[in-house]
C-alpha cells in the first residue's frame, strides 16, 4: 500500500513544498491493521525540531519561536482493496494563538488527511499558554496520524 504526502511550511515568509511517497508492510492482526502516516522529513518538522511536540501541562515563562508558523501536511492514503474504518473527521480549533484543523475524509479507495496548523505569535506569553497548548495537542495527537483498515 501506498501513501503520498505533500507538506507545506510556511517559515519566515518563504513557503515550501515537500512531496513523498511512502509504502508500507502491513502487519495484519485479526483482519485490521493500523497505518501510520508517513513521518515528516526531520529537516521539514518545525514542530519536532522546535520541541513544540514535547509541551507541559503548565508555563511559568514564555515561549519563543523564531517566526511564525503555517504548516499544511496532505496525505492520500491509497486502500488497494482494504477497507478504511477510520471514521470521517472534522477538527478545527481556532484561538488568539493560532489555529489547527484536522480532517480525514474517506472514500471509496482512498483516504484524504489534511492537517494545517498556523500560530500568529512569535512569543507565547504565559496567559496564552493554555490556549496554545490545546492547539499543539490537537495537533500532536497520535489519534490523527493513523489510518485503521480492515480486509
Amino acid at each position: 500500500m501506498e501513501t503520498s504526502a505533500d507538506y507545506t511550511i510556511l517559515n519566515e515568509g518563504k513557503e515550501k513544498t515537500v512531496k513523498i511517497t511512502e509504502t508500507n508492510d502491513i502487519q495484519w492482526l485479526d483482519g485490521y491493521a493500523m497505518i501510520a502516516l508517513p513521518a515528516k522529513p526531520s529537516i521539514y518538522n518545525v514542530v519536532q525540531r522546535l520541541k513544540l511536540d514535547k509541551l507541559s501541562k503548565e508555563r511559568y515563562a514564555p515561549i519563543a519561536i523564531p517566526c511564525k508558523l503555517r504548516e499544511t501536511d496532505d496525505y492520500v492514503r491509497s486502500l488497494d482493496g482494504v477497507t478504511s474504518v477510520t471514521k470521517n473527521v472534522q477538527k478545527p480549533l481556532v484561538n488568539s494563538v493560532g489555529s489547527v484543523n484536522i480532517s480525514i475524509l474517506n472514500e471509496p479507495g482512498k483516504v484524504f488527511v489534511k492537517r494545517t496548523l498556523e500560530l500568529k505569535m512569535e512569543v507565547i506569553p504565559v496567559a496564552k499558554y493554555k490556549e496554545f497548548l490545546a492547539i499543539m495537542r490537537l495537533w500532536n495527537s497520535d489519534n490523527y496520524r493513523k489510518v485503521l483498515i480492515k480486509k
